[in-house]
């Protein structure tokens, strides 16, 4: 890949495989090298391998599985809506303020909370496991005249936000002698607003962002006042699509959202999901779709408050809302675990701004009342034969069960096919994702293994072959050359060498931003600017463009960097075609030669067409330094 970095190839006999058709695609594995981001270079479970719960949580089955789910497939927590819910329809009005809730009742609630949980000593040892994030419906909290079940309702956000910051006060930590549950680390003011009093209102009045960014505002401010330790964001935007109505939703939005209430946020959240209707998914957001959002999000960010701020994926995966009226199948299933993998990998590239993402599905969300008769469709338990036992959702953390250690650099040369690697003591763990709808071969390229000599190596593959989800585990003598991976599937190489391998170099990557964002594609070339670059004497690049554009029109603009010209973009981009979409929104990559770069630098991009936008510009800096 580069001349700078090792090509010794690792020897080693070929354990063999079946080949699928067509070229292989090539992963090198530089297991010398550290990859860095940002100063962060290990994989962080309590990040990325979370259930949407807490340890509290009513509905985990018994202590046993709650024992082998968590300390045994390592899983970390967690998310909760429902608890501030719970306490709302039991708290007693303010009899001197109506619409407020009463601050003594408040109180005595909390103390009973406390006090509850304080005995419930069997899941005190599962705390340093819950790095919570709370947030809560939108009824009724949403000052709209929805009534509690104490048939009073809440007279403005100023009175939401006073029970807010009396309940993450009152009901946690340790006081008056009384060992409460940890505070929620995260709060989300409201559960995907915009979709639920805008989108779809039902027989509420429709408010607008205006109204609800405010809300933001005035209950993040009541919630700090008391509680200034905990992190604060919004807007938990439902299935974003900023390009639609040529970006007016990016402006109805995220725009209005950073402009009005950018400053007083912590943290950004959002919820993505692959989307389908007649049971399809005609939307998908993995690969290039999930970067084009997110990177917007952070340049804009960055242009207007001076920072990228970092994310809560609070919920993500795939979702049909056909599939709410069927029974349990085990192909429902794999819809999500194909989404699960491969947008936590796109996650995985943003070490330094993921808080936590969080997989959506539930326990065993009883409290589902669907007029089809039919359980909850997304959940992690299912009830069979009169004994709860785990969906096909509970593979994504049987297979991620392992996977920890320190980041090592990995290339793959096409972008269908995701990869990382972590090396933890003498363990190599290379994951492989296949965002093709077709199974592909895969030649793996292990560079300089410091002469170590491989014990074993196990392959395990998540997919589905019928499609129902299996995961296949292959134990094989020696690294294999070549591997197939599935369709849409997930796979992890583990390699265990003799001796912990040497990572003498390492990579710290950075990511710049250019001086504007959302420009418009017209005849003249667009010019962006890049400042204080910091610059090595060896290293790598690339620059990220996030294109919104028609269908028809050109993905491949000739681009300079500093008046010189580089290769032109591959056609190939990461994940789907996006033809089910209205138009195309996603990032192209384009490597830029590292002899291009400067401490200031000016990017020019020339399309052969007009119409559509550039909506974010980036550029991915990697720095070769020893690692001794």
């Amino acid at each position: 890949m580069h001349t700078y970095i090792s090509a010794l190839a690792f020897a080693g006999a070929c354990a063999g495989a079946t080949l699928a058709q067509g070229t292989p695609a090539t992963v090198d594995i530089y297991l010398d090298i550290v990859h860095s981001v940002e100063g962060i270079e290990t994989f962080d479970r309590t990040k990325f391998i979370n259930m949407h719960s807490s340890q509290s949580e009513g509905e985990w089955d018994s202590p046993e599985m709650m024992e082998q789910f968590l300390n045994g497939w390592d899983v970390y927590l967690g998310r909760e809506v429902g608890t501030p819910r719970v306490y709302v329809d039991q708290v007693k009005e303010d009899p001197n303020r109506p619409g407020y809730p009463s601050i003594e009742h408040l109180e005595e609630l909390g103390y009973e909370h406390r006090s509850k949980y304080s005995k419930k000593k069997d899941i005190h040892a599962y705390e340093e496991r819950n790095d919570l994030i709370a947030s809560t419906h939108i009824h009724p909290y949403y000052p709209d005249g929805t009534k509690t079940n104490m048939g009073w309702a809440f007279a403005n956000a100023d009175a939401t936000g006073t029970y807010l910051a009396h309940y993450f006060r009152n009901f946690f930590g340790d006081a008056d002698g009384v060992h409460g549950e940890p505070a929620p680390i995260y709060f989300e003011v409201i559960n995907e607003p915009v979709y639920e009093l805008i989108i779809a209102p039902g027989d509420k009045a429709k408010t607008n962002q205006e109204e609800i960014f405010e809300y933001h505002n005035i209950v993040a401010d009541k919630v700090r006042d008391l509680n200034p330790d905990i992190l604060i964001g919004g807007f938990t935007q439902a299935s974003p699509d900023h390009e639609y109505d040529n970006f007016d939703q990016w402006h109805d939005n995220w725009e209005l959202f950073m402009d009005k209430s950018g400053d007083r946020m912590d943290f950004f959240s959002i919820h993505l999901y692959d989307k389908g209707w007649d049971r399809g998914n005609q939307y998908l957001r993995k690969g290039s779709n999930v970067e084009a959002i997110l990177d917007m999000i952070e340049h804009a960010s960055h242009d207007k408050l001076g920072v990228a701020k970092p994310f809560l994926i609070s919920e993500y995966g795939a979702y049909d809302a056909a599939y709410a009226e069927d029974p349990f199948t085990p192909e429902r299933d794999w819809i999500n675990l194909k989404a699960f993998s491969s947008m936590m990998l796109n996650f995985m590239d943003r070490p330094n701004l993921i808080l936590k993402s969080v997989p959506f599905m539930i326990m065993k969300a009883n409290w589902w009342n669907h007029e089809s008769g039919q359980p909850y469709a997304y959940r992690l338990l299912r009830e069979e034969d009169g004994e709860w036992v785990y969906t096909e959702l509970a593979k994504f953390y049987e297979f991620w069960t392992d996977v920890n250690g320190t980041r090592v650099r990995t290339h793959s040369s096409d972008p269908d096919i995701q990869s990382d690697a972590y090396v933890q003591g003498n363990t190599v763990y290379l994951i492989l994702n296949n965002l093709e709808f077709e199974s592909r071969r895969v030649a793996l390229n292990f560079i300089d293994a410091d002469k170590a000599k491989v014990n074993s190596v196990t392959v395990k593959q998540l997919h589905a072959p019928d499609g129902k989800p299996a995961l296949d585990v292959d134990m094989l003598n020696a690294l294999p050359s070549e591997v197939e991976i599935s369709a849409e599937a997930a796979m992890i190489v583990e390699c265990e060498f003799d001796r912990p391998l040497n990572m003498s170099q390492r990579l710290d990557q950075k990511k710049y931003y250019a001086d504007k964002y959302l420009q418009p594609i017209n005849e003249a070339p667009l010019d962006f600017q890049f400042s204080d670059i910091e610059i090595g004497h060896a290293g790598e690049a690339t620059l990220r463009i996030g294109l919104g554009r028609e269908h028809n029109l050109s993905l491949q603009p000739e681009i300079e960097v500093n008046g010189k010209r580089l290769e032109q973009a591959s056609s190939d981009v990461s994940g789907d075609d996006q033809l089910r979409r209205k138009t195309f929104f996603g990032v192209i990559e384009v490597p830029v030669p590292y002899n291009f770069l400067k401490e200031d630098n000016t990017v020019t991009l020339s399309f052969p067409d007009q119409s559509g936008h550039v909506s974010s510009l980036a550029l991915e800096v990697l720095n070769l330094n020893s690692n001794q």
